[in-house]
């Protein structure tokens, strides 16, 4: 069974790479793409651009991906094919 490190996506990239190796799949809930809505919800107005960077630094696989999908679905999420295609033409 895969270990998934769900987190909201506010992440440092070297706090990533310390967790390299003990997690299998690194699945960010990305939040905000806006600014100013990061900052007026969280008073985190650089959400974004962090996430966003933490996202991109994480070499994923569409195999890894697939696996918390489909551990996902096992337990009954069936809207996350939907976010796998969008996840992975962002």
């Amino acid at each position: 069974m895969p270990l998934v490190y769900n987190s909201g996506g506010y992440d440092r990239v070297k706090t990533l790479r310390l967790l390299a190796g003990i997690f299998d799949i690194y699945m960010p809930d990305f939040k905000f793409w806006d600014a100013d809505i990061a900052d007026a919800c969280c008073h985190a107005p650089d959400y974004p651009e962090v996430a966003r960077k933490a996202i991109l630094s994480k070499p994923a696989s569409d195999d890894d991906f697939y696996q918390a999908l489909q551990a996902a679905k096992d337990e009954g999420i069936t809207w996350l094919d939907q976010a796998k295609r969008t996840f992975l033409t962002w």
